[in-house]
Formats: structure tokens, C-alpha cells, sequence
């Protein structure tokens, strides 16, 4: 008698589970399906996207979106409602991403000196132009400073020694300030370094030195801006090169 009630128990135990599987399988499957609407979203997204973007970040998207949806079904949320159209998403994509701008302190000091140095070998190539226009004549015997490799050394050294200055005074906003005294020497001794290199060009000989027409400097100049522009725009610096660190949220 106790074997056939342990029988029957095993038997209904079988039964329900032979139940209850296909049930919860119907489920779990039923969430991973997306509806028509979704399924059809889907397919003009992918036709709107097709060659405008490379296979791995298409693929990538595709199932970051996927995903999304699945989980937005659950609540009754439609495409439309969570990415808008397709072509509307398809341009978000494909549209690139602007960079966040920073201060230059905050995008490291190479980028920063880099930064500066540009800027001032347009500002110096402007100034040596000008110069040239109005006193060429005395400047093609005693002008030493005013020598092409005068000007590319005076804008990298500048770059390098006040993208340093810079540091010391407005820090990056994850680095703390130096004492008063320590930023003060240092900016002094900065400045004195910079201006003995400003001095010390002027002795390398003309030979390997030339001192180049007005215009050639306006040209340079032109050019040193216009890549000072666009360094910007790839480094996302923003501000003067004095300009400080980005605020704290």
C-alpha cells in the first residue's frame, strides 16, 4: 500500500513538471521576441543604416537598440516612443559624437604645450611679419632672432615652459595647488628660462638660421591659426592658454 501511494506521488510530481516546463519555456520565449512593430522598426533601422557604418559598430548598435526594446515591452513602450523614427535614429548614429570639451590643463600637459605652442607660432610668425614689412632691410644683417628656426624654436619652448606655467598656476581640477611660494619662484625661473632661449637664438648663425620674407611669415602665421583651430577641435581644448581647469560637478 505505502509503495503504490510513493508510486502515484512520483507520478503526479512527473506530470506537473512535464506541465509546468513547456509553460515557463513559452514565457522566457515570449520575452525574447519583439513585436511587429518592434520587429518592423528594426528592419528600416537596419536598411537606413546599411553601408553607413562598419559591420562590428552596426552589429553593436543594432543589438544595444534590440535589447532596449525587449526591455521597454514589458511597460507598453513603443519604438516611436523611445528612439523616434528610424531615419531619426539612423541619424543619430551616424552623426559623429562631439568631443566634451576641456580646459587645457585638464587634457595633460603635452596636449596643453601643443596647444599653446601652435598658438604662439602663429602669434610670433605674425609679429616677425610685421617687422619685416617695416624694417626688412636692417633686419636681413642684425635680425638674427627673426630667423625661420628663430620663430619654431621660440613657439615650441614657449609652448613647452608656459604650458608649465599654466599647470602651476590654475591646476588640473584632480591635482592639488602648489604653496604661493613654490608656484611664484617657479613661474619667475619659467619666464627667465623662456626669455634667455628668446636670447640665446639670436647667436645661431644666419646659415642655418635664414631670415625669410614678410610674407612667408604672414603665411606661416595663417597657417599656424588655421591648425590651431582645428588641433582644437580634435583635442576639444577650449579657452585661452591661460584658460583654467574644469570646474568640479
Amino acid at each position: 500500500m505505502v509503495e503504490e501511494n510513493s508510486n502515484e506521488a512520483v507520478a503526479e510530481q512527473t506530470a506537473a513538471e512535464t506541465t509546468e516546463t513547456p509553460v515557463a519555456t513559452t514565457a522566457h520565449a515570449a520575452k525574447q521576441t519583439l513585436t511587429k512593430r518592434n520587429e518592423d522598426f528594426m528592419f528600416q533601422l537596419k536598411k537606413q543604416l546599411h553601408g553607413k557604418m562598419e559591420a562590428d559598430q552596426l552589429a553593436s548598435e543594432l543589438t544595444k537598440i534590440e535589447n532596449e526594446l525587449l526591455a521597454a515591452q514589458a511597460t507598453g513602450t513603443t519604438a516611436k516612443q523611445l528612439f523616434g523614427t528610424p531615419s531619426e535614429t539612423a541619424a543619430k548614429l551616424i552623426a559623429p559624437k562631439p568631443r566634451q570639451a576641456v580646459a587645457g590643463n585638464d587634457a595633460g600637459y603635452w596636449l596643453n604645450a601643443l596647444d599653446t605652442g601652435i598658438l604662439f607660432l602663429a602669434m610670433f610668425g605674425a609679429v616677425f611679419g610685421f617687422f619685416m614689412l617695416f624694417n626688412g632691410s636692417k633686419l636681413q644683417t642684425n635680425g638674427a632672432p627673426y630667423g625661420v628656426v628663430s620663430l619654431i624654436l621660440t613657439a615650441a619652448t614657449g609652448g613647452l615652459i608656459f604650458a608649465y606655467i599654466q599647470g602651476l598656476l590654475l591646476p588640473s581640477a584632480n591635482k592639488p595647488k602648489r604653496p604661493f611660494w613654490y608656484r611664484l619662484i617657479a613661474m619667475i625661473l619659467a619666464i627667465i628660462a623662456w626669455m634667455l632661449i628668446y636670447l640665446g637664438v639670436s647667436f645661431i648663425p644666419h646659415s642655418i638660421n635664414p631670415i625669410l620674407p614678410a610674407w612667408a611669415y604672414i603665411i606661416i602665421a595663417v597657417l599656424a591659426f588655421v591648425g590651431f583651430i582645428y588641433e582644437r577641435r580634435i583635442t576639444g581644448i577650449t579657452g585661452g592658454f591661460f584658460g583654467g581647469p574644469t570646474p568640479k560637478k
